[in-house]
């Protein structure tokens, strides 16, 4: 479906990788630097697997979405927000949607 999608759009630059990330594929991207991460899982551990490999790739003024922040049954992901509010180099904020979104605000913030 994904890639019936690209064809569909037209879209170029784009890849699908399989696998478990960042475990079986972050190697792929690994020289990259990033300006969106979209994070939908739904655990706590597996969310900040991914916050902590792409964090020191993203640039000043980068964001990360998570989704089902606040929603029952996905309390690890309200967890892991609400643990990054606390530390230095990021601003937090989230909707009523169900959405938490982390502007990285500081180059210097590496974790």
């Amino acid at each position: 479906m994904v890639l019936d999608l690209i064809s569909t759009l037209n879209l170029t630059g784009v890849r699908v990788l399989k696998g478990v990330f960042p475990e079986e594929t972050g190697g792929v991207l690994a020289d990259c630097l990033f300006r969106l991460c979209h994070i939908d899982v739904d655990v706590y551990q597996s969310a900040k697997d991914i916050l902590e490999w792409i964090w020191p790739r993203m640039i000043p003024g980068a964001s990360i979405v998570f989704d089902d922040y606040g929603f029952r049954g996905c309390e690890g992901i309200t967890s892991l927000v609400n643990e990054e509010r606390k530390r230095a180099g990021r601003m937090v904020v989230y909707n009523l949607n169900g959405h938490a979104i982390i502007f990285k605000t500081d180059s210097s913030a590496r974790g």
